[in-house]
């Protein structure tokens, strides 16, 4: 037990996997739910979330170790870790964000895509209900041509 932290290192694991289970208990809903979503708000929490957490963990584990060592003073230590994280953090959002930019291109090219589908497939629909329309004026021709011969027949057949 580390004296200065106040609690036993068993009961803040267990305090850790109780607050796990509170958050995971409901995960469609709240914080959980947009890290387990499918959208690109879930992407991009799902590729930064481990950068924030280990990369201060282990830069400070790194200074502790260092000033254990006497490798350099306490001031320079603070600023090497600031600038260490923001670079590490920053080359995390730069990558998240290249990322999402060729997601969103593919999907605008996909929306482009269905758009042209989209409108061949009306201007086929157009050619063959104008097809359709002409077979069907056909038809009524036919029909009324094949009517006229009945007729003169019967009118044959009567005289």
């Amino acid at each position: 037990m580390d004296a200065a932290a106040g609690m036993a290192l068993v009961t803040a694991l267990a305090f850790a996997a109780l607050h796990a289970g509170i958050l995971f208990s409901r995960p469609t809903q709240g914080a959980v739910a947009l890290l387990t979503g499918n959208d690109l708000g879930g992407v991009l929490a799902r590729r930064q979330l481990p950068a924030t957490i280990l990369v201060p963990l282990i830069l400070g584990w790194f200074w502790l170790r260092g000033r254990d060592q006497e490798l350099y003073s306490r001031e320079g230590g603070i600023a090497f870790i600031a600038v260490l994280t923001i670079g590490v953090l920053l080359s995390v959002v730069l990558r998240s964000a290249i990322a999402l930019r060729t997601a969103d291109r593919e999907r605008e090219g996909l929306l482009e895509r269905e758009e042209l589908a989209r409108t061949e497939a009306e201007r086929l629909a157009e050619t063959l209900q104008g097809q359709t329309m002409e077979f069907e004026r056909q038809s009524n021709e036919a029909r009324a041509s094949a009517l006229e011969a009945e007729q003169a027949s019967l009118l044959a057949q009567a005289a």
